[in-house]
């Protein structure tokens, strides 16, 4: 007698990772038994130092609209400020 079928796993895992990142290597193959604690990925190694450089960068570059109109503001403000001089005060000349 000949048959046709599927096999289904009596047991079964779904697995996640408590930290996010891309993973570098599997540790194990589909259907293999594995053991509690057994390390079963690796994930790529952390860059975050990179990463915050990058941001820095491009925040840098980006400089918000807000940033620049303040800026432009305050550089009008200074201009339209009235110049007092100042150093010694001489006394006024008296008139005759």
């Amino acid at each position: 007698m000949k048959a046709t079928g599927s096999l289904v796993a009596e047991q079964g895992a779904a697995i996640s990772a408590e930290v996010a990142g891309i993973i570098d290597t599997i540790s194990f193959h589909s259907g293999q038994d594995v053991k509690k604690g057994q390390l079963l990925v690796t994930l790529r190694p952390n860059n975050d130092k990179a990463l915050l450089a990058q941001l820095q960068r491009r925040r840098r570059s980006t400089a918000s609209p807000i940033d620049a109109t303040s800026h432009s503001i305050t550089r009008r403000q200074s201009a339209c400020r009235p110049s007092i001089p100042t150093g010694p005060i001489l006394p006024l000349p008296k008139h005759r």
